[in-house]
């Protein structure tokens, strides 16, 4: 092959890293969307459970916590079996402690949230509806990034997400 040719010939470096980064890219997008999913059906299970506090006369910050608890039971199964696909009876409680303690954070400063403006006296932020909305929206990053990179991952490594066997390297 004449030297030129070789000069004018395509890295095929060069042309994998952008779509190995695109595809990469396109994954994360997925799997966030995902999370996002679970994160309406937590929101919803949090939501129903705060009425129904509510209406049987539980004052909001303890229908709250109870209705944030049991949705962050029904996120961590949503997240662990359809999201990150790597939860597992052997690994369960180790996921689950990781779980509760990585989203404590960002379930904090939900809960903060939600105290913050009930406290307000406000007409339109001291409602319950809202003061929901706005520290669901608080958590969802915190959370998303420490369930991301914290609970399902291993050794540091965030988790594939074709890595659907529960043997696989990703998941801890």
């Amino acid at each position: 092959m004449p030297t030129d040719a070789v000069l004018e010939a395509p890295s095929t470096d060069r042309l994998e890293q952008p779509l190995d980064r695109g595809r990469k890219a396109r994954r994360e997008l997925h799997m966030a969307l995902k999370y996002s999913g679970v994160a309406m059906l937590g929101f919803g299970t949090d939501l129903v459970l705060l009425q129904a506090g509510a209406l049987l006369g539980a004052r909001p910050f303890a229908a709250r916590a109870v209705s944030l608890f049991m949705a962050m039971q029904v996120t961590f199964l949503a997240n662990g079996c359809l999201v990150f696909r790597c939860l597992t009876r052997e690994r369960c409680v180790r996921q689950w402690l990781r779980y509760m303690g990585s989203n404590a954070i960002g379930n904090f400063a939900n809960y903060w949230v939600f105290l913050t403006l009930l406290s307000l006296h406000m007409a339109v932020f001291s409602n319950h509806l809202f003061a929901l909305c706005a520290g669901g929206v608080s958590a969802w990053a915190i959370n998303y990034v420490s369930t991301r990179w914290l609970v399902f991952t291993k050794k540091g490594l965030a988790i594939a997400h074709h890595a659907h066997d529960p043997q696989s390297e990703f998941c801890d």
